[in-house]
């Protein structure tokens, strides 16, 4: 389902599905962050939800269930001040993130993913994560906003991923609003 227009970067709360089909194949990254071959070939048949709380634009946190196997959930928890926070992740162990709103110029100088961005929040910017395995053996950097994704208003995440050998990849995630 399209993002309605009162959903911006400052008003995410929802309920939210990754849609495969208009999403790049995110199983790759998987694969290069280290995560196990049957937890990538579970994941690939899974349907992935987040519901997404956001009491300020400054704090996001969303919490991302999986619907197939014992796939262990996860809870994000994004404070927009680029200052590093630790987190023990289910899925990827010790990491280490931050994030930050960006102008849309900016952005793109990060060139991550292909694509124009329609809006981030009321002020044009643009969601910019950064993530990093503890042990140093991926880091990712995630840009989020909106976008006409098949005609549709969607909420879309840019992601890249770098591994400790230098293989890096690129991958766009769309979003339907469930409510």
């Amino acid at each position: 389902m399209a993002a309605p227009s009162e959903k911006t970067l400052q008003s995410l709360s929802g309920k939210w599905t990754l849609n495969k089909a208009s999403s790049d194949d995110f199983i790759q990254i998987l694969a290069l962050q280290g995560v196990n071959i049957l937890i990538r070939k579970a994941a690939s048949a899974a349907s992935v939800h987040q519901s997404i709380t956001q009491p300020d634009p400054q704090h996001i946190e969303a919490v991302q269930s999986v619907t197939a196997g014992k796939i262990p959930g996860t809870t994000e928890k994004y404070i927009l001040d680029w200052e590093w926070r630790s987190n023990n992740d289910p899925l990827f162990g010790e990491v280490q993130g931050r994030s930050r709103w960006l102008g849309g110029e900016q952005a793109k100088r990060l060139e991550i993913g292909d694509g124009e961005w329609i809006e981030g929040d009321s002020e044009g910017k643009i969601m910019h994560a950064q993530g990093k395995a503890a042990n140093g053996k991926w880091e990712a950097d995630h840009l989020w906003g909106f976008e006409i994704v098949d005609g549709e208003r969607k909420h879309t995440r840019r992601a890249r991923v770098k591994n400790d050998q230098g293989k890096e990849l690129k991958v766009k995630m769309v979003y339907d609003f469930e409510g």
